[in-house]
């Protein structure tokens, strides 16, 4: 399933569908690690991504999107927001050479199945 998020621009509803994953995900070579971007979307002076370039292995950033996680429905608002948020962070990846991975669903079953299928020794997240 393609990840989707619907937010409020201009008070027009708006729907943007984040591409699939899998083309990217194919094309690696050897374990991985992945940098979980579960609250912070930033690059600079984050703490998961350092971690990972220092093991010197490819590492596959990911953004799980998982409603159930927030304490209450989020709002239009919110949701414009983390849109935004999202297309920046997956612009910095592109401007580096990579690629921001964004799912949609249950958490630990979206890293249960990435760690099997990519052989992935590590998780970071922060």
């Amino acid at each position: 399933m393609k990840p989707k998020i619907e937010y409020y621009s201009n008070g027009k509803k708006k729907t943007e569908t984040y591409r699939d994953d899998n083309d990217i995900l194919h094309r690696l070579d050897g374990p991985a690690i992945i940098v979980w971007h579960e609250n912070d979307l930033r690059i600079s002076d984050n703490r998961a991504i350092t971690m990972a370039l220092s093991k010197e292995k490819t590492f596959i950033p990911l953004f799980i999107y998982y409603e159930k996680d927030f304490k209450w429905p989020i709002g239009s608002a919110s949701r414009f927001w983390l849109h935004h948020a999202l297309q920046d962070l997956a612009s910095q990846y592109k401007d580096l050479g990579g690629q921001l991975i964004i799912r949609q669903g249950q958490p630990l079953e979206i890293l249960k199945e990435l760690i099997k299928k990519h052989s992935v020794t590590s998780v970071y997240y922060n």
